[in-house]
């Protein structure tokens, strides 16, 4: 069993739970638009594999890595992020579209980006029956 310091998503982002392994294979392919468009670029996927616990109604995670190294990813200061998921054998798994202003930031300042899809598992049949706030699981995360 997992115990995890506040929600999955942040002790996995933050590193605090150990990955089972890693796959080997996945590329991204990175690209920007909005008042200049910048090259898109194909990068390597370092993919680490988590298990949860033993409850097979549960997809295991994966989580990918992607390093733009020491120059980065210049994007313009408003617009829209497109980064495209292959697995190894080259089918997209999931493109993320990703809309950003940063228009308000100073110059040389950090932030980061999140988008989250979540999902109810089919093993709950009825949920109309559920409240607004009722658990949902997440299925991808995007974070810039």
């Amino acid at each position: 069993m997992c115990l995890f310091t506040g929600s999955f998503e942040e002790s996995v982002l933050n590193g605090r739970l150990e990955p089972v392994s890693t796959v080997q294979g996945f590329t991204a392919e990175l690209g920007a638009s909005g008042s200049f468009c910048p090259r898109h670029r194909i990068l390597p996927v370092t993919v680490f594999f988590y298990t949860i616990g033993d409850n097979d109604k549960v997809s295991t995670p994966y989580l990918g890595h992607i390093n733009l190294g020491k120059k980065g990813y210049h994007v313009p200061r408003c617009g829209t992020i497109q980064v495209t998921l292959f697995n190894p054998l080259g089918t997209v798994i999931k493109m993320f579209v990703v809309m950003y202003d940063l228009t308000d930031m100073p110059a040389n300042s950090q932030t980061f980006l999140r988008q989250r899809t979540l999902y109810m598992p089919a093993f709950i049949s009825n949920t109309a029956s559920l409240p607004d706030n009722a658990q949902k699981w997440l299925r991808y995360l995007v974070h810039l």
